[in-house]
């Protein structure tokens, strides 16, 4: 996982693990630089995962080969079906260590997924891990969902949905599995957006054929019209 992360970001290219030299590394041991400068890696990644009274311990150490010098050495624990998500942040660490840019590989993408025929079709609020894995839906499909918008903390999701009555916004926190509609407002209400600190949404509503702006206080629920055009 972590070698495809890398290779994926289009900045790394992972060596051929049939042409290493040295073998069997572990966390504790300092590697055999020559070994690596022989087949011209530039940085080294090896580390070991044991399982200690039912928790994932991971240590990894990266190095640098040309330099012979530690980089970076870390150590991450976690529930055993986690091991994706753990690899992702070691992934995270390597790419920020090297680049100087914060990782994007313990993240995920929220979308809309569609299924069923032209005049039956179901749309379904979706959310995977950023390289496809963990694939899982949020809601049922009673609704056709649209434009899902994640929080700046990426734990709550913003969403309209569609049914023959009218259109709602959703507010769904992806902690607790809470949906929770943001009210009933005279018109088409559709486009949710946090605010940069995800204290409000603002969204559009439509009523004869006019738009306009408004902007909800997520805490005090009230709404104010920013637009009247």
């Amino acid at each position: 996982v972590i070698s495809a992360n890398l290779q994926r970001s289009g900045l790394f290219r992972p060596l051929d693990p049939a042409g290493f030299v040295e073998r069997d590394l572990t966390a504790a041991v300092q590697p055999t630089f020559a070994s690596w400068k022989e087949i011209n890696a530039q940085a080294l990644v090896n580390g070991k995962v044991t399982v200690v009274d039912g928790r994932l311990v991971v240590d990894f150490r990266l190095w640098d080969v040309f330099a012979e010098q530690q980089l970076l050495g870390l150590q991450f624990t976690s529930s055993p079906e986690n091991w994706r998500r753990v690899a992702h942040k070691i992934s995270d660490q390597i790419y920020e260590r090297l680049t100087g840019e914060k990782g994007y590989f313990d993240t995920r993408i929220v979308f809309v997924a569609e299924s069923g025929g032209r005049l039956d079709r179901t749309r379904r609020l979706a959310i995977m891990d950023q390289d496809g894995a963990n694939p899982s839906y949020l809601t049922d499909g009673a609704a056709m969902v649209m434009t899902p918008r994640f929080s700046t903390t990426s734990q709550e999701i913003t969403y309209m949905a569609l049914r023959p009555e009218g259109s709602s916004v959703y507010l769904f926190n992806l902690e607790t599995g809470r949906r929770e509609s943001l009210g009933e407002f005279q018109g088409m209400v559709f486009a949710p957006r946090f605010s940069p600190d995800g204290s409000r949404v603002a969204f559009s509503v439509e009523r004869g054929g006019n738009s306009d702006i408004y902007v909800m206080d997520l805490r005090s629920r009230t709404t104010r019209r920013l637009t009247a055009d």
